[in-house]
């Protein structure tokens, strides 16, 4: 029997008549990272936010009971079937892979995709990271099914800068959730997963500037592969709807949205 999927929602303020927005956490996180800024800002522009919670984020999982990527695929699709009707997703991170293998499966307008994860898997730049910054990657590697990562030094230099306000570091370390391991080591390997341009689901993606975790290269690769466009934004880090300049994230899949608003899928 499916687990019941866990929604935060905000109704669309205005004239509300844009397409409704759902919202998927990376790892680490829970729908509190878009509650901050992104869910509040699209809601005052005409369209109904919902953030999921992906499951077994905020306990540590125990004996078999630990989801995996398949688990978070069928939360989605439960998700987007409990609202009735195809929303826009957006997406960070490993929530990003996930929405990545929900393409042709899942109904949905459009798929905005901040730092994904790609599905050609992570090992590589695992590997990279643990040569080049062994520290970080050290923090990283072994955080999972902890509360996050060990300290706010190393909150830092996995989604942020070191020119964001110390404020918003300690914030988002005091709320980061439990991560299950699973999810994360298979997303060091390849995962099939359709192109969005043969399934016909437009698809935008974001790189951050200064991301240390999912490079601008990764991010532009992944954008090739799906046929899509891939917009930097400057001074970001990885948490870029949580970060400084997360304004321009959210400006930025606005105009997209915009100028995708034909006939009966307007956005």
């Amino acid at each position: 029997m499916p687990e019941p999927v866990d929604l935060e929602h905000l109704p669309a303020g205005g004239a509300g008549d844009g397409a409704p927005l759902l919202f998927i956490h990376g790892a680490f996180g829970a729908p509190w990272v878009w509650q901050r800024h992104f869910m509040p800002w699209f809601a005052q522009r005409g369209h109904a936010v919902y953030a999921m919670r992906l499951r077994g984020g905020g306990e540590l999982p125990s004996g078999n009971m630990e989801p995996g990527l398949g688990d978070y695929l069928d939360d989605l699709e439960a998700a987007v079937a409990g609202l009735g009707e195809r929303p826009v997703v957006v997406a960070h991170s490993l929530g990003a892979l996930v929405a990545q293998m929900a393409l042709g499966r899942v109904p949905m307008r459009a798929l905005a995709m901040l730092a994904p994860v790609p599905s050609t898997g992570m090992l590589w730049s695992s590997v990279r990271l643990a040569l080049d910054t062994p520290a970080l990657w050290t923090r990283t590697a072994f955080s999972a099914g902890e509360a996050g990562f060990a300290t706010t030094a190393a909150t830092r230099d996995a989604l942020f800068t070191d020119d964001t306000h110390e404020d918003i570091v300690y914030e988002t370390h005091a709320r980061l959730a439990v991560q299950p391991a699973r999810p994360m080591l298979e997303a060091q390997w390849p995962r099939h997963v359709p192109r969005a341009s043969r399934v016909r689901v437009p698809v935008l993606t974001l790189a951050a500037e200064r991301d240390r975790l999912i490079s601008v290269g990764m991010v532009e690769r992944t954008a090739q592969y799906h046929g899509a466009p891939c917009i930097t934004m400057p001074g970001a880090g990885h948490a870029m709807m949580l970060d400084t300049p997360w304004l321009d994230s959210a400006r930025a899949i606005a105009h997209w949205l915009a100028g995708r608003r034909t006939g009966q899928d307007a956005a």
